[in-house]
């Protein structure tokens, strides 16, 4: 995906539909968050499938725009 777009220069609205595309095949594959822990917090927080789901997924979002950003910035 980060080849495509530097080759054909894709609208931002289109990366984000790749990125999310990509960012939800592995929770759904079974790579994900199941437990959640707020700091403070005693104990952790069970996810369920579907919160589980998203939440991994807009981690891996969240770090594949990070990466991005920060190899921009160079």
């Amino acid at each position: 995906l980060g080849l495509w777009d530097d080759i054909s220069d894709a609208p931002a609205l289109v990366k984000l539909v790749g990125q999310l595309a990509l960012a939800v095949v592995p929770p759904i594959l079974g790579w994900r968050l199941e437990w959640f822990h707020f700091p403070g917090m005693s104990g952790a927080l069970e996810l369920q499938t579907v919160p589980s789901v998203i939440l991994t997924a807009v981690w891996i979002l969240a770090m594949m725009n990070a990466v991005n950003f920060m190899d921009g910035i160079n």
